[in-house]
């Protein structure tokens, strides 16, 4: 993503989803993603470093996920004619790499597959809005003088974030929303074998959080933004090799 079309606090770390081709066998790598995501669940580790996360690192990141994933949904056909167009612009050699994840309907329409990159992103960010959720029941104790227990949102995805660092963020949305497509289609193309999740280290949302939790969003000087990669949006080996 070209730096100058977002402002610079937008640089992306871009964690690099697939490290090489091949790898063991995936079986049971994705069966995390079908259980409902949990901070309880956590290992110790992995809960304390994200209630490490700046506020304002994370409360970007879910901005960010957000609308990459509102991008992404909205535009499915557009998705959709993006592979088909890749495949007929590339070698078959190199296409036959490629996760084709169309599925032709009967009356010869196509349904898009999501990749596995775009379904960790969603995973990604209910754990970061579960994150929030624990920090708005903490701030609320701390304001009451009261202990309200936090009870896990069954749907992470119709928290309503009302931090006024969420909301200065959401307020600049419309101005990004051709970067907020380019992450979405850059998440729209993968290998076969980050599809199956072979040879990554991501196999749980314990492997998740670590690789979210970069130094650049635990210790954050707010006089240095510019100098920070906080931005921790997921992208497919893929599409660096193809796009970048």
């Amino acid at each position: 993503m070209p730096s100058q079309s977002l402002p610079s606090h937008f640089a992306s770390s871009a964690i690099v989803m697939g490290s090489s081709r091949g790898g063991a066998k995936s079986t049971g790598k994705m069966s995390f993603l079908q259980s409902p995501p949990s901070l309880a669940k956590l290992q110790t580790a992995s809960s304390q470093k994200l209630a490490q996360v700046s506020d304002f690192p994370l409360d970007y990141n879910i901005f960010l996920f957000k609308e990459i994933k509102h991008a992404r949904e909205r535009d499915v056909q557009e998705m959709i004619d993006f592979r088909l167009d890749l495949f007929d612009s590339i070698p078959q050699d190199y296409s036959s790499l490629i996760f084709r994840g169309l599925e032709k309907r009967p009356d010869g329409s196509y349904e898009l597959v999501p990749t596995t990159t775009s379904k960790l992103h969603d995973r990604l960010l209910e754990l970061l809005i579960l994150e929030r959720h624990r920090r708005d029941i903490s701030q609320l104790n701390k304001i009451t003088g009261r202990t309200i227990e936090a009870v896990e949102l069954a749907d992470p995805n119709l928290y309503e974030i009302k931090s006024p660092i969420y909301q200065q963020l959401l307020a600049t949305k419309d101005e990004y929303q051709t970067s907020f497509k380019r992450f979405a289609m850059l998440q729209n193309v993968e290998y076969d074998f980050e599809n199956r999740l072979d040879g990554t280290d991501v196999s749980s949302d314990d492997d998740l959080v670590q690789q979210f939790c970069t130094q650049d969003v635990i210790d954050v000087d707010p006089e240095n933004l510019d100098e920070l990669r906080l931005a921790q949006i997921l992208i497919p080996l893929a599409s660096k090799a193809i796009f970048e």
